[in-house]
């Protein structure tokens, strides 16, 4: 089993991060946690490539679409560069500010850095991310979790039939927003919920115990 990456984040990212509430600060983290274990091969809903080494990580929070910009380095640590909130499909001006800090950052910023960065703390310029080390059973990440599952399992079903965005919207009687904030994990799932999406993939839902992925997906009616 290969090393988790670590992180490193930029001033922007450590001050975001410190004014999350508690909840919101959870969510980040089981992203980034995906994020950590899988590095560039994450992909989607959670990651999607902007330009050059620059990704950017896609988190929902309640209503707010969060994007985190960063780069994977050679040396198997992931820069957290600059945040945003999504305002629009494709924002340029959000894109060149990440990729001029990611040419900052990859000139100026060599090494280990000494400092290191917990939820409540901020110190130095550039700084570790220590993330914390999550309860098991913490009912508030558990229910993220099954979001996080949630949003898999509708974005490889959508993916799988070539569907986009807008016309599985359309399919099932949502707005496009609704079906990206499952697809991010910012949407508990319900039977009622995942009955109607089944429909419009013509599929069916089947669920295994735990929380994590792939304790739910949709599963192809036969031919």
């Amino acid at each position: 089993m290969r090393k988790p990456y670590g992180f490193e984040i930029e001033p922007e990212v450590r001050e975001w991060l410190d004014n999350l509430s508690d909840g919101d600060f959870k969510r980040v983290d089981e992203v980034a946690g995906l994020l950590a274990e899988k590095g560039a091969e994450l992909g989607g809903p959670w990651s999607d490539h902007l330009e050059g080494p620059v990704w950017e990580l896609r988190v929902r929070l309640r209503d707010v679409a969060a994007r985190v910009t960063y780069w994977c380095t050679p040396g198997r640590t992931i820069v957290l560069l600059t945040v945003f909130r999504k305002t629009k499909q494709h924002d340029q001006r959000q894109i060149d500010r990440a990729v001029r800090a990611q040419k900052i950052c990859e000139r100026d910023h060599h090494g280990p850095v000494a400092e290191i960065y917990e939820a409540g703390v901020m110190t130095g310029y550039h700084t570790r991310w220590v993330r914390p080390e999550p309860s098991v059973e913490d009912p508030e990440r558990i229910m993220i979790r099954e979001a996080l599952a949630f949003g898999k399992a509708l974005y490889d079903r959508r993916s799988a039939l070539g569907l986009t965005v807008a016309e599985l919207a359309e399919r099932a009687g949502m707005t496009e927003d609704e079906i990206e904030c499952i697809e991010e994990g910012g949407t508990a799932p319900t039977i009622a919920l995942l009955r109607h999406l089944a429909a419009a993939l013509n599929a069916d839902v089947r669920l295994t115990s735990g929380h994590d992925l792939g304790s739910v997906w949709f599963e192809p009616h036969a031919a």
